[in-house]
């Protein structure tokens, strides 16, 4: 626990310490303890004490998700599994995602579960439309082993995509396609790839000239007036590309990489080394700090770095001094 610390999340801490230091018969007794405590980020409480019973841990989760009569105690049940869970909890979980309020942490399990892309996907059609993000997340979260800079032919890609996007014919689908790969180079994994200079901004450049061109513009124009109301959605999306200057969320990842990079004891002095730091689009409100365990590299963390109204160098300032005085696991 830090100073900054919730009042509800320390009297969730407490319960917990309480319930796995000595547990009952019953997982009910952990139900009836959480009435009363709203604290919403569970998982984060129960990252002090990763030497609970895992099979007592894992039954508890399941106990709550399907018997939990108010949202934290699922939502707990959820984290349980995410931290305890296999692939056969997949069924019970991906269950309670289809049910709006559940559907974040239950995502977030199945992801940390790993090996559960058919019960994502199966998700897709099911859930509501604002949370595909989320979903998508998942998704490309389970595919990625390494960070994106090391993929030396990306950047090959990119550039014979941009220099024939001319000579192919304008669809809508092929619009938002370019759309998503102009948004991707500016704040995405790709950003970091190996460029020489002005050469990402270069194709940059000419994807965004074959958007504003005549053609294209038509395809968009009749995107938006399509009698689909899920195609004229989108159109609503992809007329607005991403701005030219990054949002603050791409700016603090880019500071905070930028500062670890230069003074690896920042991780270092914890056992720690950086894994990859990004504000994935969707998600500007927050940046993604992963790091792995030096002395094994299998064990991956990830702290959720909330984005706010000051300036990225006052957060990153404030990010870093936090680093030096406390253990990024506690707060992942």
């Amino acid at each position: 626990m830090t100073p900054e610390t919730s009042a509800s999340e320390r009297a969730l801490a407490e319960v917990l310490r309480s319930y796995f230091a000595s547990p009952p018969d019953s997982p009910a007794a952990l139900h009836d303890a959480l009435e009363g405590v709203r604290a919403t980020r569970i998982r984060r409480a129960l990252d002090p004490w990763p030497g609970f019973n895992r099979e007592w841990a894992r039954y508890t989760g399941r106990w709550l998700v399907c018997h939990g009569t108010y949202d934290p105690a699922v939502w707990l049940g959820l984290a349980l599994l995410g931290a305890t869970g296999t692939t056969e909890d997949a069924d019970l979980i991906r269950t309670a995602a289809c049910v709006r309020r559940f559907t974040r942490p239950a995502i977030e399990a199945l992801s940390a579960i790993g090996d559960t892309d058919q019960d994502l996907l199966w998700l897709a059609d099911r859930i509501d439309r604002p949370c595909l993000i989320w979903l998508l997340g998942a998704l490309c979260a389970q595919r990625l082993v390494a960070d994106s800079a090391g993929c030396p032919a990306a950047i090959s890609c990119y550039e014979a995509v941009s220099a024939h996007l001319e000579d192919i014919e304008p669809t809508f689908v092929r619009y938002a396609a370019v759309v998503s790969l102009v948004e991707e180079l500016i704040s995405g994994r790709s950003l970091h790839l190996d460029w020489a200079d002005g050469q990402r901004q270069s194709v940059i450049t000419r994807s965004r000239a074959v958007l504003a061109s005549a053609a294209w513009q038509e395809s968009l124009r009749q995107a938006k007036n399509s009698p689909d109301a899920t195609v004229r959605w989108r159109a609503d999306w992809a007329s607005h590309l991403p701005p030219r200057d990054p949002p603050s969320g791409v700016r603090l990842a880019r500071l905070i990489r930028s500062a670890v990079a230069a003074d690896p004891t920042l991780l270092g002095r914890w056992g720690y080394v950086v894994d990859w730091i990004s504000s994935l689009p969707g998600e500007r409100d927050q940046v993604r700090f992963t790091f792995r365990s030096a002395s094994d590299p299998d064990v991956q963390s990830q702290w959720l770095i909330d984005v706010n109204d000051h300036p990225p160098e006052v957060q990153a300032e404030a990010f870093l001094r936090a680093l030096k005085f406390v253990d990024p696991r506690t707060l992942a």
